[in-house]
């Protein structure tokens, strides 16, 4: 990956312009400033302007050209037209440590509305087990729902790689069904500028030392 990283400093070093980039809350708060700042060292002639939102609406805004590039989130058997999976893991339930909302009936969950990719896995396992539940928690945001699981209000659907020492992995010992994986998609717009092939290229490469990684 860091290989793939000095090719493209080499081969593009003086290209120059504005990228128009999206992504969902979670990625662009955990992962994109660290990608950025070293994407900026790279290729200081390149703007890259952010806009985060909803993957929904990320695609919406790519279908608009309103963005040049966007990741993306999505479960299996998603419309992945045009989406190049660049990152996979288990979606896991996740609990405040030491605390019981996971015992309760019916089961409080936090979740956000009709389009969130992690919603749609955990309400699909649920209604496969016929498993009772109530939405308990709205957030459109990752700390929201942190602010949720850590007062106990509700368990929540999330990433295998958020759960830190205050959240617990919950499982089917707990009685709670699997939700298998979900993924990070991204969509480079058809003919791409240099700029934006420059930046797609660096963000596929961080990607890359994620996965080998297997934790932001």
């Amino acid at each position: 990956a860091l290989n793939r990283e000095a090719v493209s400093k080499f081969v593009m070093p003086d290209i120059s312009g504005v990228v128009r980039l999206g992504s969902p809350d979670d990625f662009g708060e955990r992962i994109l400033p660290a990608v950025l700042r070293r994407f900026a060292q790279t290729h200081p002639s390149i703007a890259v302007d952010v806009v985060i939102d909803q993957s929904s609406n990320l695609r919406k805004r790519m279908a608009n050209r309103q963005l040049d590039l966007t990741l993306l989130t999505c479960t299996d058997g998603m419309d992945e037209t045009n989406v190049q999976v660049i990152f996979t893991e288990p979606i896991v339930w996740a609990g405040a440590k030491g605390g019981g909302a996971h015992l309760r009936e019916p089961l409080p969950l936090s979740i956000w509305e009709e389009g969130c990719a992690w919603r749609a896995g955990a309400l699909k396992a649920m209604e496969r087990d016929g498993r009772d539940y109530r939405i308990a928690y709205m957030s459109a945001h990752a700390t929201g729902q942190r602010s949720a699981i850590l007062s106990d209000l509700a368990i929540a659907p999330l990433p295998k790689s958020f759960l830190r020492d205050d959240l617990v992995e919950l499982g089917v010992e707990d009685g709670l069904p699997e939700m298998g994986n979900y993924h990070i998609g991204m969509i480079v717009a058809p003919e791409a500028s240099a700029p934006v092939q420059a930046a797609a290229e660096h963000i596929r490469a961080a990607f890359e030392m994620l996965c080998k990684s297997g934790r932001p």
